[in-house]
């Protein structure tokens, strides 16, 4: 979310994706953010927010490559929330990973118990 919307995090994700690393996100991110933007708009009442962040999300989604193969990251995900006991979601984004595999770029997330995963599974992490 910090990437759509201004946040302690913004600045650094902010440079961190403009360092030119590529990015690679699940095929169900786009939804999560979507979901997240509504989430907060709603809380905070604020149109002019929630058009921004709708167009930083459009942004983003011009420049990420979307790991699509949702069968095989679906069946994979079902062993990651085994293995580290992740919310549905979350598993879905580490086995997209894993499913890429590019271990050139870093697993990049704010959430504790994901980025415990990651680095169990061999990701390098950020922030």
């Amino acid at each position: 979310m910090p990437l759509v919307s201004d946040e302690d995090s913004t600045d650094a994700l902010t440079a961190l994706a403009a360092s030119d690393r590529g990015m690679l996100v699940s095929s169900i991110t786009p939804v999560e953010v979507l979901s997240a933007i509504w989430r907060k708009a709603r809380t905070i009442r604020d149109e002019r927010v929630r058009a921004r962040s709708h167009a930083r999300l459009a942004a983003l989604q011009a420049q990420w490559v979307v790991v699509s193969a949702v069968e095989d990251v679906i069946a994979d995900a079902l062993d990651v929330v085994a293995r580290h006991g992740l919310r549905g979601a979350d598993a879905i984004q580490l086995a997209s990973a894993r499913f890429t595999r590019n271990e050139a770029l870093p697993f990049v997330t704010l959430d504790h118990d994901l980025r415990r995963a990651a680095r169990a599974e061999g990701f390098p992490t950020l922030p």
